[in-house]
């Protein structure tokens, strides 16, 4: 992973993982994934139903975008479109101001075949306190903040997106640090 990412040193002892399953009218906003220790994200996809493959229509796809030059902020089209597939595992160096990505909106009605962008995601930690490559993250100036996300986006999108209110903060906390 460290070859292929340019990461630097990983935990042995840190990872966080979850199971993620996108419906009709499901998306994830533009993020960078900075927070804490993150050095790399992954997902595994595994689209349902099991065997019919997944099709650009349904919408879905990680989107990736560039950012404006001279700025750590994305442009706000993506570059690169990634359609889900059974068993495709993808994984990216977290990059304060430069890692941008988001999930486009699952269009497909689930159907009697059930269809969902199921997947398993998570991230790889740097090495922590103790452990060998362990060096104390100093630099704060490039962390994605709160502040940065509210001025990036309206909070009209916030409320478009169905989250009960009790969730809403800890959703966009969960993103930008």
């Amino acid at each position: 992973m460290r070859a292929v990412t340019g990461c630097g040193p990983l935990s042995g002892s840190k990872q966080d993982m979850s199971v993620n399953t996108y419906t009709k009218g499901c998306y994830l906003l533009n993020h960078d994934d900075v927070i804490g220790t993150r050095r790399v994200s992954y997902i595994l996809y595994m689209p349902l139903p099991y065997g019919k493959p997944w099709k650009p229509e349904y919408g879905g796809a990680l989107e990736l975008y560039p950012v404006v030059q001279g700025t750590a902020e994305p442009q706000p089209t993506p570059t690169k479109s990634i359609p889900p597939s059974w068993n495709q595992f993808i994984f990216f160096e977290v990059q304060p101001g430069r890692s941008h990505h988001s999930v486009e909106e699952v269009v497909v009605d689930q159907g009697p075949d059930g269809y969902q962008r199921l997947s398993i995601s998570g991230w790889f930690h740097a090495a922590q306190p103790g452990e060998p490559g362990y060096v104390e993250d100093k630099d704060v100036t490039m962390k994605s903040t709160r502040e940065q996300l509210v001025r990036w986006l309206p909070l009209s999108v916030f409320t478009a997106v169905a989250i009960p209110d009790r969730l809403r903060s800890d959703m966009i906390s969960f993103s930008f640090q």
